[in-house]
């Protein structure tokens, strides 16, 4: 088994991190008991490559004889012929870009018990991620998710379904660049209109990006004003097309809105205030892909705001749900989403699950 690598404290600085003690094999990154390709162990052949194409080379190189070869940063850069600074960038970029991954083989402890409280309290699975001193919580959830989908992705061969929004699009940052094997991204409601936070297509994009993935966007809004509406859009071939997709899905990967006047629905101007009024008087708590229900998790619908996407009974009919939330003021509705049996794993930043365990 590999060991940690040096560059965990190396003196040219620290690189980042993931969650690791060993470095893992992906397309490009090398395993103990192989030989450097050709590649690595000859001088660049001139080729009539691109800048981004020779940036990759270099990196893959530099991880080969470092993480492999066990050379120093010094070593490689007299090897190649390149500085030790250039070699210590393209080592720091090998790790952001998935060439080079480290995983820690056991979980940290406080976030292993509450996850596993939270299993034992509410009967779902639960990634946690630690809030670290001055990190908000949104960043230590995004982290959580980010490493719980590229896990899912991994295996190739997958349909995913994504919902949208702030606290979903927290996630994007943390994820790592790799190549997956037919993997499709599919948008699980209509759009949005994006000026509080990211748009549906913008969510679905950047996470087939990530994952080098085909993409499909439900090319429809969110609400129409009624149900017959709403089931004419549906017969368009795209947006049929485009449900069927998302209700076939491996994994639907969403989040767990609050009900509150402020809730990013009304932001967008998707729900009017006096849409958020009467569902927060007929007791709601929260939403689901823009599907609202009470504390019970019962639905609640209202006659001229009808969603286009997966409803609360395409997620319970769902192979597997998992969903986001972030700050203890959602407590009540990640409750009342897993009590209407909607979600099969929350991810979690640790104050929240805290709060959902108390």
């Amino acid at each position: 088994m590999l060991q940690p690598p040096r560059w965990a404290k190396s003196d040219s600085g620290p690189l980042p991190l993931n969650r690791g003690g060993r470095v893992r094999s992906n397309p490009c990154t090398p395993t103990s008991n192989r030989t450097p390709p050709e590649f690595v162990r000859t001088a660049t052949h001139p080729m009539n490559r691109s800048g981004d194409d020779e940036r990759r080379e270099l990196m893959v190189r530099c991880a080969w004889l470092y993480h492999e070869s066990g050379l120093t940063q010094e070593e490689i850069a007299v090897r190649l012929g390149v500085s030790r600074s250039t070699v210590s960038r393209a080592l720091t970029r090998a790790s952001r870009e998935g060439i080079v991954e480290v995983v820690i083989t056991e979980p940290y402890p406080e976030a292993l018990r509450l996850e596993t409280a939270v299993a034992e309290r509410l009967g779902v699975a639960a990634a946690v991620g630690m809030v670290g001193p001055g990190e908000d919580q949104g960043s230590a959830a995004g982290r959580a998710a980010a490493r719980r989908l590229e896990a899912i992705v991994a295996p190739g061969d997958l349909t995913l379904a994504l919902g949208w929004g702030r606290t979903l699009a927290r996630m994007i940052p943390h994820l790592r660049r790799r190549k997956t094997r037919r993997v499709r991204v599919v948008g699980a409601i209509g759009h949005s209109v994006a000026a509080y936070g990211p748009a549906v297509g913008a969510v679905v994009r950047e996470v087939g990006d990530a994952f080098g993935a085909q993409t499909h966007i439900l090319p429809a809004p969110l609400y129409s004003p009624g149900r017959g509406i709403t089931d004419a859009l549906a017969q368009n071939v795209a947006v049929a097309e485009t449900l069927d997709m998302a209700r076939g899905a491996d994994v639907v990967f969403t989040s767990i809105g609050r009900a509150e006047p402020a809730n990013p629905l009304v932001a967008e101007g998707m729900l009017t205030p006096a849409a958020m009024s009467e569902l927060l008087r007929r007791g709601a708590v929260g939403d689901l892909l823009g599907n609202f229900f009470d504390a019970g998790g019962r639905p609640l619908e209202l006659e001229e705001f009808v969603p286009l996407g997966l409803g609360l009974e395409d997620l319970r009919r769902a192979r597997r749900v998992v969903a986001m939330a972030v700050g203890v003021e959602r407590v009540p509705a990640v409750r009342a989403a897993v009590a209407g049996g909607y979600v099969d794993e929350l991810i979690l930043d640790s104050l929240t699950a805290e709060a959902l365990v108390a």
